[in-house]
């Protein structure tokens, strides 16, 4: 605004000094100084409308030189004129009305100069409307006062440009100017106008971390803020836009026709290839006279408080089976311990060959009931060893050692992508060997299934304040319905003596027991990823 000012400022000087000149060199050089702030106002404007209406992101320092050119040009080239005589030429003194004035005939680069001035100060009108004019009154005000302002002097210097009326051949722009001042000044007294200014909707909307979206009556888009346009992976340039053009906002229109009177509703959204949870809550918004205009939409994520009530249930439902559980397994092993010892000392008298068979079953039967019931324990048991700093990288090295000569056997290969500098985390050694070379295992039985041989993937890197250990493999991938259910007690999708469905069950147990969270993500026919978070040792 202070550069506006300015240049207008001395586009009225010039102004002044020139009708006060009764010469021709008098006349001509103050109407070059008038020029330095008739080639400015047009680059300020625009500068000052993308400023108000918080569009300034889109100014960069490269673009306003840019934008300069033209005006500098035209400048050097008043300054230069008789030697060029590009701005005009043929200039003399005449009387019209009450007025000495230089009478000029426009030279070429004088109409591409006013075809610029006119399309920069067309621009920044047509922005003032595009962002003002959004059914608030108060920004509908401030933008007709701020497009009458603006408009009144653009309006004579056409008329004058282009001898449209039969009045003096003086050029009043830098007047009309003086009254686009006024016209500002009371909307400053009446309008708020560089207080209730839409920066303040910058500050409010556009900053926070909730995406925000408006729309009117039409299904229009009128607003979208930055953390919106994250989440769709749009640009600015759907604003205004239709909702039916935007394929992108396609589940928003979905709940926004269904939810006419407003709501809230849980929208799954696929945002930068990763599915997370949002809560949308559509609000209509209202003038003063209770006339809808639109809707508002807020969008939330909850992707990570969904986790952790998930987290929350299941820990509750491990506790309590785990209480039920300890309580079976203590009272089968004492009665499988007795037919395994038994069934020894009945292989080992003189028994036919047949009943010798029929005790080989029994007692490896009992055998893995017994191992059943062994994890059935280490499921429910609570203690756990000394908590001490732990290098992930070496125990996930420790543990592949174990599974090194099945791999090969099976022809399955492990890659490691593995963080040199790794922070340590603050846990039990033993408990989290379990829990890797729980989901290797899984991993590699379930690649062996699928077509004979498998690669598996291990990363690890730190995420914030956690050490992320990452285990994707190319199987056949897990199911979305079973995803939410894999790490409850006694689930499993293996046949029946291949699994007993606690494995998972007590990762889980561990990992959040240490702090940390473990989760699965999988598509059908893409292999099976899952994530171990754990906090670092601080």
């Amino acid at each position: 605004m202070l550069a506006l000012a300015a240049a207008t400022f001395i586009w009225t000087l010039g102004f002044y000094l020139e009708a006060n000149s009764y010469t021709l060199e008098g006349q001509l050089f103050f109407n070059n100084i008038g020029y330095v702030g008739s080639m400015s106002v047009s680059v300020a404007w625009l500068v000052f409308s993308l400023n108000y209406t918080s569009d300034y992101s889109w100014m960069t320092g490269r673009k306003l030189i840019l934008l300069c050119v033209v005006p500098l040009t035209s400048l050097i080239l008043v300054w230069t004129n008789e030697w060029h005589h590009l701005m005009w030429y043929d200039a003399h003194l005449a009387t019209t009305g009450s007025f000495t004035v230089t009478v000029k005939t426009y030279g070429i680069f004088f109409w591409i100069a006013l075809a610029y001035n006119y399309t920069l100060i067309v621009t920044g009108v047509f922005i003032l409307i595009r962002r003002l004019f959004v059914g608030i009154p108060l920004y509908t005000r401030q933008g007709i006062s701020l497009v009458v302002a603006i408009s009144l002097p653009l309006i004579w210097n056409i008329i004058f440009v282009f001898d449209l009326l039969p009045l003096p051949r003086k050029d009043l722009t830098p007047v009309t100017f003086a009254i686009s001042g006024l016209i500002i000044i009371i909307g400053v007294m009446r309008l708020q106008l560089f207080r209730a200014i839409p920066f303040v909707r910058e500050l409010i909307v556009q900053q926070v971390s909730s995406g925000v979206l408006a729309f009117n009556n039409d299904g229009r888009l009128l607003e979208a803020n930055q953390a919106a346009l994250r989440i769709f992976g749009e640009s600015k340039g759907i604003i205004g836009k239709p909702l039916e053009q935007l394929l992108s906002l396609s589940p928003v229109l979905k709940n926004l026709r269904s939810n006419v009177e407003g709501g809230t509703v849980q929208l799954p959204l696929a945002t930068s290839g990763e599915e997370r949870l949002y809560e949308m809550e559509t609000t209509p918004m209202r003038d003063r006279h209770d006339r809808q205009l639109g809707w508002l939409v807020i969008l939330r994520d909850i992707t990570e408080v969904k986790r952790m009530q998930e987290q929350l249930v299941a820990q509750d439902r491990l506790a309590s089976i785990g209480e039920f559980t300890a309580g079976i397994a203590h009272e089968l092993n004492n009665p499988l311990s007795n037919i395994i010892g038994f069934s020894e000392l009945l292989r080992k008298r003189e028994v036919s060959s047949d009943i010798k068979a029929d005790l080989d079953i029994v007692s490896k039967e009992a055998e893995r009931a017994a191992r059943i019931a062994d994890n059935l324990l280490i499921f429910s048991r609570n203690e756990q060893g000394d908590k001490l700093p732990i290098d992930v990288n070496k125990i996930l090295r420790k543990t592949l050692e174990l599974r090194a000569y099945e791999q090969k056997t099976n022809n399955v290969q492990t890659i490691f992508r593995l963080s040199n500098d790794l922070p340590e985390v603050i846990g039990d050694a033993i408990q989290l060997q379990q829990v890797f070379l729980n989901i290797i295992v899984n991993a590699e039985f379930f690649m062996i299934e699928a077509h004979g041989k498998g690669t598996l993937t291990i990363v690890t890197e730190q995420a914030d304040e956690h050490v992320k250990i990452i285990f994707k493999d190319d199987g056949p991938g897990i199911p979305q319905e079973n995803i939410s259910r894999l790490f409850n007690p006694f689930f499993t999708t293996k046949e029946v003596g291949k699994g007993t469905g606690l494995g998972l069950s007590i990762c889980y147990g561990i990992v959040t027991g240490h702090g940390g969270r473990i989760w699965a993500d999988s598509k059908p026919g893409e292999g099976a990823t899952f994530i171990v978070e754990l906090p670092i040792n601080k």
